[in-house]
């Protein structure tokens, strides 16, 4: 993340040596690809937080850095749920008009929605996740989250 004085933008270096803002970045299981129709995803859905940029940068970047790291490395349990995280850029948004106040979006993609109980320990899983930093100390509470499904019904 790159810090602005109206918040955070994502950048990276652009042909030329420019800067580029950029607004997601996504890492999904092989094969899968981050479209709600693909297959795994059509029966699953979404944890979806949606972070105010008064948060701040550092905590941001803790929160993604604890989900990549845990769904790289298989922590989250059921791991094998998981299809795939994404991060959005959604502060300078144009939706909502001038008042809208923008957000970080983070979202876990998921498989298998219909099985309630997966459902309920992947959350359980995740907010551990978000709320552990890296030497182990806990900080509460989790950031709030919504449930969203792909399929419709789950």
């Amino acid at each position: 993340l790159f810090s602005e004085p109206a918040g955070c933008r994502f950048v990276r270096e652009g042909s030329g040596g420019g800067l580029r803002v950029v607004e997601s970045m996504m890492i999904f299981r092989d094969g899968v690809t981050p479209e709600w129709e693909h297959p795994l995803n059509a029966v699953g859905g979404h944890l979806q937080f949606s972070l105010s940029p008064h948060i701040g940068a550092k905590q941001i970047d803790e929160y993604w850095n604890n989900l990549v790291l845990a769904v790289v490395g298989g922590s989250l349990a059921p791991h094998d749920m998981v299809t795939g995280l994404r991060l959005c850029d959604k502060l300078f948004s144009k939706r909502g008009g001038p008042s809208h106040q923008g957000c970080v979006r983070i979202e876990l993609w998921f498989t298998e929605a219909s099985d309630e109980g997966k459902v309920e320990a992947l959350c359980s899983s995740v907010e551990k996740c978000m709320i552990t930093r890296l030497d182990g100390t806990v900080v509460d509470p989790c950031p709030k989250y919504d449930i969203k499904y792909h399929g419709g019904k789950h």
